[in-house]
């Protein structure tokens, strides 16, 4: 099974990419692949790569291994950088060095990954344009999951070995209304949403090939939810994703982790939108008027 097109040339700009060094800006919105990109990147270099959401964090490990023998790279995800890391990393690209913590950290690249809103702050001033310039230079943009069809049988076709691997099971067939449903999803939590609904139904799922009755029910419902979203002119986009978030809330009863999975964010960018919206109190039952509050 062959990857897309779109796929296929993503993979060559990668592979271009890997033989510079290069700071490389990956936008894209959440669960698309943007740290899988990284890897493939890195794969045949001699790069450590520190991986973390958080910035502070992403520091505190390139230093603790700094006496690696690899040359070692950050891999910043710029949604959470406040603006302390703005400026900080500013100052520190063209070094390749940040004084953090009274200590002079070394590396040799940056990854930065961002949502593709990132260059809507960039507009509205909540991120430094100068720092967006630097980082900008060269860029690989990864479409979403809903935009490039082809390539959702090549993911689960890989997603199912892994899986089944993990969980040490025999990786099943696919029945023509499950494939169907693959197709017509439309993923808006991208590579991450498929994998965790596979995931699920390997764990739970018994015989030989894979029907729509293997989906949850619970996930049949969020689907259904999601695309019955009545959008209507005069509202704003903090509205919608406030009764987004509430919804999936609901249907996941509260469990955070999995709707962060669903919604295709971390799951401190979660927390951080739920204090925002007073969504901490949130009762979980039914989700029939969860979007009442839209007028």
């Amino acid at each position: 099974m062959e990857p897309s097109k779109a796929l296929r040339e993503l993979i060559k700009k990668t592979e271009k990419i890997s033989k510079t060094n290069l700071d490389t800006l990956i936008l894209g919105e959440g669960g698309t692949g943007k740290d899988w990109i990284v890897s493939e990147i890195i794969k045949n270099s001699d790069l450590e790569k520190i991986d973390s959401s958080d910035w502070r964090t992403s520091l505190n490990l390139l230093n603790a291994q700094s006496i690696l023998k690899k040359e070692n790279l950050i891999f910043f995800n710029m949604e959470e950088m406040d603006t302390e890391g703005q400026l900080l990393l500013y100052r520190a690209i063209e070094k390749k060095e940040i004084f953090y913590n009274k200590i002079n950290i070394q590396f040799k690249r940056v990854f930065f990954l961002a949502n593709v809103s990132l260059i809507e702050k960039v507009k509205t001033g909540n991120f430094r344009e100068d720092l967006f310039s630097k980082i900008s230079s060269v860029q690989l943009t990864i479409p979403p999951l809903r935009e490039r069809k082809e390539d959702i049988l090549y993911f689960t076709h890989l997603f199912l070995i892994e899986l089944c691997k993990k969980h040490k099971k025999k990786v099943p067939g696919l029945s023509e209304n499950f494939i169907n449903f693959l197709l017509t999803n439309p993923w808006f939590g991208n590579l991450r949403e498929l994998k965790s609904l596979l995931e699920s139904i390997i764990i739970f799922g018994k015989g030989q090939s894979l029907t729509i009755k293997h989906i949850p029910s619970n996930y049949k419902n969020s689907i259904t939810n999601r695309s019955e979203l009545d959008i209507k002119p005069g509202i704003s986009l903090k509205i919608y994703e406030r009764e987004i978030i509430k919804t999936n809330l609901i249907q996941s009863n509260g469990n955070r982790k999995k709707t962060s999975e669903i919604l295709g964010i971390s799951e401190r960018n979660l927390y951080r939108k739920i204090k925002d919206y007073n969504l901490e109190n949130l009762s979980f039952g039914s989700i029939d008027d969860a979007f009442d509050n839209i007028i």
